[in-house]
């Protein structure tokens, strides 16, 4: 049996660390979280014991978290803001998980989907907001050197330039917000799929930037989820920024 004064010392400290938790707990409304990256961001999420409302019309997808309490799914058009309204009211930050593909023309998706992100937060009145988005979207840093050398104009310009400039255009609809949305764009270079969780690789990060010359071009999805992730609960990067991340 615990000696009175021990036991009610315990009964306190419990009392703290339940408070401490409830106060680190967050309330996450992810878009695209039944994505490839956006799987591996929300069993992270989860894991960390934060509360994750999803945005999909295919939550079977999250199939395996359905006996989470702290996993919620709304059903919405993502491109209705109207729709969006109820479960960004209801959180601490918005994180977009989105990606597209260079398939059916036009290629608009990143356009379409930050302005109907940006107007229900508006609407909802919330300001924090995570985006995944991608490097070289800025034209100007196509032009100088970097680690995809000649590959870059040869190829992946020809594939992927459409994305790269909707991106482009999404961020430019960022910018335009103002100080109503506090927004943050997490910048990977080419994603890898892996099925199993995040490694423990250093991950290297630059605001401002569009690549990073000194580290590789390849990152595992689960790892780029793993530093979105840190961005949302260390509130990093802050103020309208472009964050390029690689591994060394």
């Amino acid at each position: 049996m615990l000696h009175p004064v021990n036991y009610h010392a315990q009964l306190h400290m419990l009392s703290v660390i339940n408070l401490l938790s409830k106060m680190s707990q967050l309330k996450l409304c992810v878009l695209g979280g039944t994505g490839k990256t956006g799987r591996h961001f929300v069993s992270q999420a989860l894991a960390n014991n934060h509360e994750v409302m999803t945005i999909s019309r295919r939550p079977h997808k999250l199939a395996q978290f359905a006996n989470n309490k702290n996993l919620l799914n709304y059903k919405a058009d993502i491109f209705k803001p109207e729709e969006l309204v109820e479960p960004f009211s209801k959180s601490d930050v918005v994180v977009s998980m989105m990606g597209f593909h260079t398939r059916p023309w036009p290629i608009n998706g990143y356009v379409r989907t930050t302005n109907s992100i940006v107007r229900a937060m508006q609407m909802a009145d919330k300001k924090r907001l995570v985006v995944l988005h991608g490097v070289l979207t800025k034209h100007e840093s196509r032009l100088e050197p970097h680690p995809y050398g000649a590959f870059m104009n040869n190829v992946i310009l020809r594939i992927f330039g459409p994305i790269f400039d909707d991106i482009n255009e999404a961020e430019m609809i960022l910018r335009i917000a103002g100080e109503s949305i506090d927004w943050t764009a997490v910048a990977p270079g080419y994603l890898l799929s892996n099925k199993s969780g995040p490694t423990d690789k250093e991950i290297v990060a630059k605001e401002d930037a569009y690549y990073i010359n000194e580290a590789s071009t390849f990152m595992q999805r689960s790892d780029v989820a793993r530093y979105m992730l840190r961005v949302v609960e260390q509130d990093l990067h802050k103020g309208g920024k472009v964050v390029a991340i690689a591994v060394p």
